[in-house]
């Protein structure tokens, strides 16, 4: 874990810690973060946990900004050929309903990209 990651987790760990058990667990909660493995791992088995699972829910927000960015940039590339603009513009006013919202709209560009058809 980067040094940068470290000070993000142990940042998000002590306002949790101390929003869910009050201000008298700080003290503590800084001691289960300094107690470290000679490899730099938290020693603290519940904190181990914690910290993985942080981890991994920062690599699945990473994977699914980039897959957004992707079809964002696919978006922006047929733009001109394209009926997005008037897609959008009917969707925003209500004059198309989406069921699913992102997950449909998600799935269309999906598709679309993976046939290279335009919207």
């Amino acid at each position: 874990m980067s040094d940068k990651m470290r000070e993000e987790f142990s940042a998000w760990y002590l306002a949790e810690a101390t929003q869910s058990y009050g201000e008298t667990v700080r003290s503590q909660a800084e001691k289960n973060l300094a107690w470290v493995h000679p490899d730099g791992s938290f020693a603290d088995p519940m904190l181990r946990l914690a910290c993985l699972a942080w981890q991994a829910g920062r690599e699945l927000l990473a994977t699914e900004d980039a897959k957004d960015a992707d079809r964002y940039r696919w978006l922006s590339e047929k733009f001109g050929v394209t009926n997005l603009p008037c897609a959008v513009e009917r969707i925003l006013g209500g004059d198309v309903y989406v069921a699913d919202g992102k997950a449909s709209i998600d799935a269309a560009i999906d598709a679309a990209m993976n046939k290279e058809v335009t919207p």
